[in-house]
């Protein structure tokens, strides 16, 4: 199998050319290279390998001219298996190894979207909207691609900020898990690689190490058995229901939000003026 594979990424290539010169029929075009992608994401889950990940995928990446298909196409497959199921974590994988900063990001855009596309129908809450089901597979997408990303944290912040606000302790354990996960990655990834003051750093820490206590823990719907269980919970627990997060816990999660980006922002500004 190993081997096998190495025999695709020649051809992967071609693929670019193929959506160039199928300018007469490029409809055409463009459904065979989805059955393709489609195709590789399958026996990437069903046949696990290494090789997937550090030679096939990466491949597609640089065939720039699939990279909007290839989204769609991988979160197309994800929600149709729904969150905490392994074909989704598969998807996570692939994004990391064949995507760019700019496109990862516009998995967060396309989240955003998919809250806002519930403003209009709302439900009695996010989660009995029918957009739902979207929403929790990409937070969990988020949180992959957030993990030690200081140039998607960065470049996304206000929107990445806007969904934790409103999906804040929504959902089972294992989706509000992933939302205070996508929050503290982001922070630290801020921390990790971006260029901070020593002020902005301090405060940040300071932030970063309250996100694991109870000050704010409770707020987004986890006690001391849920707040690990980004990666571990039960998706369909049955007894992991909270109450809704009140005004005043969404205004501390709120206020909260607006420092991290106000540290941020302030971070930019001072560089840029020094320099």
């Amino acid at each position: 199998m190993e081997y096998g594979l190495l025999y695709i990424q020649p051809w992967i290539s071609q693929i670019e050319n193929q959506l160039r010169i199928g300018v007469n029929d490029i409809n055409e075009t463009t459904k065979e290279i989805k059955s393709i992608l489609k195709a590789l994401t399958r026996l990437t889950f069903e046949k696990p390998s290494i090789t997937w990940y550090t030679h096939i995928w990466p491949s597609v990446g640089k065939v720039t001219e699939l990279g909007r298909i290839l989204l769609h196409e991988l979160c197309q497959y994800a929600v149709e298996f729904g969150f905490g199921s392994q074909q989704t974590e598969t998807v996570a994988r692939i994004l990391l190894a064949s995507t760019t900063v700019d496109l990862q990001g516009q998995i967060v855009v396309r989240l955003r979207e998919a809250i806002q596309r519930i403003i209009p129908k709302p439900a009695k809450t996010l989660v009995d909207h029918p957009a739902w089901k979207e929403v929790a597979v990409l937070i969990r997408l988020c949180v992959t691609l957030s993990f030690n990303n200081w140039q998607l944290a960065h470049q996304y912040l206000p929107d990445t900020m806007y969904i934790i606000a409103v999906t804040a302790a929504c959902g089972p354990a294992m989706t509000r898990s992933s939302t205070h996960a996508f929050l503290v990655n982001t922070v630290q990834s801020l921390l990790s690689h971006f260029p901070l003051l020593p002020a902005d750093r301090s405060k940040l820490e300071v932030i970063l190490a309250d996100l694991s206590t109870a000050k704010y823990t409770i707020l987004f719907g986890l006690n001391s058995s849920t707040t690990k269980s980004a990666f571990s919970a039960s998706v369909n627990s049955a007894t992991d229901a909270v109450d809704a997060l009140s005004i005043n816990g969404l205004g501390t999660i709120v206020a909260l939000l607006i420092e991290i980006m106000e540290l941020a922002t302030s971070t930019g500004k001072s560089s840029h003026d020094s320099g």
